[in-house]
């Protein structure tokens, strides 16, 4: 009972801010009729009392009364101490808890002797269970009365602590559970018994009420000292239901059970008060089915996991009326796990005849994975989706263990054995599957004879598709190419292993193709021709790799060293080797690439050549080149008569032409790839659709590209050591003034001028250094002054496209090629009669060397030992000279000899003889 319901009644609260504060010594007088105290006198006081407090204690309980934690307010708990004889203004009360004296007192006042005093007590005063609560009565420094101790008990929390999930209506700390027995159904024959329910909750008590809310219907019961001391969360307190309770809750399919609590206080659950509510399916009158049959069973109510080998669990039940036809007969099964869920299987059947036996098969991994545990087993009737009946349900115990059965791991698609691991850059996929897995099943694949240091493959969980992914990482393919990698997989249920058959993967050992790319290969003697190689894995190209190509003897690189050299592949896993100078002797020679364990050959045959002769049938050959490869010679004739122009591909085996292709007029200049893929070839004509380089495939004598150019006429044509290059000296044409000389400097991979550089007056002919660097251009009146003096030599770098010097020469230099190491300039004049050789560093000229007559083109052997050099305009004769000795021999040629090219290993020279219409072959 709580004091306010008492007759005492709720003492009047007093102002107590004032309280601190002495009234002044004028503002006292002695009460009407009273007597005024001496000091010494003792004053006789009764208990302090606390607002709201509870004054009903159970009998095990050391006070005199409880203090309900809702009778707090803002500012702590209220103390009143009611008037006493005696009391005076000017006297002060103060308070002590637990013998602590709390900051909070108060003086009489005028007006208050005959009224309550309020004080109060902050909630850290009070401690759980007994509290000694009184108050002392003081007159300036004298204590005059002391009253004796209230025993108080308190509790800081109420009976189920603070909800950690407040505002859903339920108090997650009240906990509350069924007996098995009722859960799928309270029948008649379980009314009788009662159902038990169990309950726990923190802060539980003794003497605390748990009010059991049965639908409505209340029962209560009071917590035991024993049963304080006993309730846990793996020991609840049982709580029955009675017969009589559950006859007051009524029937239905969802009568709904719950509680809430309170100790002697009066506190209770805060904020939520009840627990979740358990709805149960109530039918007292005997209107339910029989329970269900279960097979095979071991011993009652037992299912043997071994006994049932795998195979699915049969259930089998009796319809009869008042079931129909059409109704759903919904079977379940349900256990509770360690971890305290509810597990449940269901399956449904539709009733086709009344009455019948039908049976339902059960999955085998529903009660594998319940080993151990007891089922509830039951069915219901449901009509249009309604619930009409249902069955008593069977307790079913499992025993045993159930013998697991695996498959082996398997490759997910596009994945195939055995695996090229190239073609799965992320990797290969590997899958397990367990079709009667059961939850909290995981799988590990293992990789059993993996090479040492392999990492391991986490444990995972099966998903809900009883399956589970592993990636075999392209690392680990590519450590194992070669071999056989042997996998399973392990079931790891409950701490139990069971391992499965192994898959067995063979991982392809890489196929590496390392080929000639274009071979075989045919020369001339000491002809120089182009390898390229191609290295690829299983089918993609392999960068960045280091290849060995070995030379076969007397075979050299282009700096004329021979053996074995390592280059690495490009982006796109090729190598070219340019420049590659074959043996002087005829025969079939042997190169070889090595890559890794890999050796591939190629095979280079040198043809022997006619060591001299005419080659006829060429109308007014004007210039000639001498492919690298030395087999091939190409010459072109220019226009005579008008419109008219050729190139002519001869065999330098056999001096037959094998194919020629018409130009258009003004052909001049042409120029061989270092690959001999490509002939260039310049057309300087007076009008615009004649001022190209013309691009020719060697192959086919197909035209790839007429590179046209405005207002510059090409003559001369070089190209460079790598082929990308090509580098046309000619004229602005039509003319406007001096100088006229140009340079056009094209991309030859993408057919476009990249540049085009002034040079000096009337250029003709170029030639490029052997490492690229310079370029140099006649021109036969250079600075424009007449006389010996006007002819230059313009020096080009190609990192700048850039002129950086004109060497002075003498009139009308024409023909120019530098030295094989680049050190010496020679270039020739028509005018003059001279060789003339420039130092290629210090751009001096070094020698003239009287040559006999006015040269036109000039030619340098391929060994660097010898210069050919024509003469032009009526002239009837060629000449040799030594470069150690300059020497000079003359050679009678045809008439009006122009283009003069060397065989590849120097031993011929090839002339065109313009008038007389063929090109003469005569030894050097």
């Amino acid at each position: 009972m709580y004091l306010s319901d008492m007759t005492v009644g709720k003492s009047p609260n007093i102002r107590c801010h004032d309280a601190h504060r002495r009234p002044a010594s004028n503002s006292w007088a002695p009460r009407a009729g009273s007597e005024v105290m001496t000091a010494v006198e003792i004053l006789k006081l009764d208990l302090v009392r606390i607002e709201g407090m509870e004054i009903t204690v159970p009998g095990g309980i050391n006070a005199q009364c409880g203090i309900p934690i809702l009778a707090k307010t803002d500012s702590g708990y209220v103390a009143v101490v009611d008037p006493f004889p005696g009391s005076q203004q000017g006297q002060t009360i103060t308070l002590y808890v637990n013998k602590l004296k709390v900051d909070f007192h108060t003086y009489l006042n005028p007006g208050d002797e005959n009224k309550t005093a309020n004080l109060q007590i902050p909630t850290d005063y009070l401690r759980d269970g007994q509290n000694l609560i009184h108050y002392t009565v003081t007159n300036g420094s004298q204590n005059i009365g002391t009253s004796d101790d209230l025993s108080a008990w308190f509790h800081r929390e109420g009976p189920g602590g603070r909800d950690d999930q407040p505002g859903d209506g339920v108090n997650s700390q009240l906990q509350i559970q069924v007996e098995d027995a009722a859960k799928y159904g309270v029948g008649p024959e379980l009314a009788q018994r009662g159902v038990w329910f169990y309950v726990f909750y923190p802060m539980i008590r003794a003497f605390d009420m748990v009010l059991f809310n049965c639908n409505g219907h209340v029962i209560k019961h009071n917590v035991s000292v024993e049963e304080a001391e006993q309730t846990s969360h793996q020991n609840p307190l049982p709580i029955l239901v009675n017969h009589a309770a559950l006859v007051a809750a009524g029937e239905g399919t969802a009568v709904r059970f719950s509680y809430t609590v309170k100790d002697w206080i009066g506190n209770g659950p805060a904020p939520e008060p009840y627990s979740e509510s358990i709805p149960l399916w109530v039918n007292l009158k005997g209107n339910w089915f029989d329970k269900p049959i279960l097979s095979p069973q071991h011993g009652p109510e037992t299912i043997d996991l071994g006994e049932l080998n795998g195979q699915p669990v049969i259930a089998k039940v009796h319809v009869r009326t008042p079931w129909a036809t059409g109704d759903t007969l919904e079977l379940t099964c349900t256990y509770r796990n360690a971890e305290g869920k509810d597990v449940t299987f269901v399956t449904t059947k539709e009733v086709k005849i009344v009455p019948d036996f039908p049976e339902l098969s059960l999955d085998n991994s529903y009660f594998a994975a319940a080993s151990g545990w007891q089922i509830w087993v039951y069915y219901k009737q449901l009509r249009d989706g309604r619930e009409l009946g249902r069955s008593y349900s069977t307790p079913v115990m499992v025993t045993g263990n159930t013998q697991i059965e695996l498959k082996a791991p398997f490759l997910v698609a596009p994945a195939k054995n055995p695996i090229e691991s190239s073609l799965y850059p992320e990797g290969v996929k590997v899958r397990v599957e367990h079709l009667t897995a059961q939850e909290g099943d995981e799988a590990r694949l293992e990789a059993l004879n993996a090479l040492p240091g392999t990492p391991g493959f986490a444990t995972v969980k099966l998903n809900q598709n009883r399956r589970a992914n592993f990636t075999l990482s392209p690392e680990l393919l590519k450590a194992h190419q070669g071999r056989n990698l042997r996998l399973r997989w392990v079931l790891i249920r409950k701490g139990s292993l069971t391992p499965s058959p192994e898959l067995r993967l063979r991982i392809s050992a890489p196929v590496v193709t390392l080929t000639f790319d274009n071979d075989p290969y045919t020369l001339a003697p000491a002809g120089r021709f182009t390898v390229r190689l191609a290295l690829a894995k299983n089918g993609v190209d392999l960068p960045d790799e280091a290849v060995e190509l070995s030379l076969p003897k007397d075979f050299t690189f282009s700096d004329n060293a021979g053996g074995s050299r390592r280059f690495v592949t490009d982006k796109d896993g090729k190598i070219t080797v340019n420049g590659v100078k074959g043996h002087r002797v005829p025969g079939a020679y042997s190169l070889t690439a090595l890559y890794g364990n890999q050796t591939v050959t190629g095979v280079a045959t040198v043809t022997p050549q006619t060591s001299a002769g005419t080659i006829p049938g060429i109308p007014y050959p004007y210039n000639i080149a001498i492919s690298p490869d030395g087999t091939r010679a190409y010459v072109v004739s220019t226009s005579h008569p008008a419109n008219y122009g050729a190139l002519t591909v001869v065999d330098t085996a056999t001096h037959k032409a094998t194919g020629s292709i018409a130009l258009g007029r003004n052909v001049f200049g042409v120029a061989v790839s270092p690959d001999n893929s490509r002939v260039y070839i310049t057309r300087g004509g007076v009008d615009s659709l004649n001022q190209v380089l013309t691009v020719v495939d060697t192959t086919s004598l197909d035209i790839i590209r007429n590179i046209s150019f405005t207002g510059f006429a090409p003559f001369g044509v070089a190209i460079s050591p790598d082929g990308s290059r090509a580098y046309l000296c000619g004229g602005a044409y039509p003319f406007t003034g001096f100088p006229n000389g140009r340079l056009a400097v094209v991309d030859t991979a993408r057919f476009e001028t990249l540049q085009t550089l002034v040079l000096q007056n009337n250029a003709s002919e170029v030639t490029v250094s052997p490492d690229g660097s310079r370029v140099y251009a006649t021109n036969a009146n250079g600075n424009g002054m007449v006389g010996i003096d006007g002819g230059t030599v313009s020096v080009i770098d190609t990192s700048t496209y850039s002129v950086i010097s004109n060497i002075g020469v003498g009139s009308n230099p024409h023909g120019i090629v530098v030295s094989r190491d680049g050190t010496r300039i020679y270039t020739v004049r028509t005018d003059g009669s001279l060789l003339v050789v420039i130092d290629a560093r210090t751009h001096a000229v070094i020698h003239n060397i009287p040559i006999g007559f006015g040269a036109w083109q000039l030619a340098l052997s391929p060994d660097g030992k010898s210069l050919c050099a024509s003469e032009w305009f009526n002239g009837k004769a060629i000449v040799i000279v030594d470069t150690t000795t300059f020497s000079v021999r003359r050679i009678p040629v045809g008439r009006d000899s122009a283009g003069v090219a060397f065989s590849s290993d120097s031993t011929r020279v090839y002339i065109c003889n313009y008038t007389d219409n063929n090109v003469w072959v005569v030894g050097n």
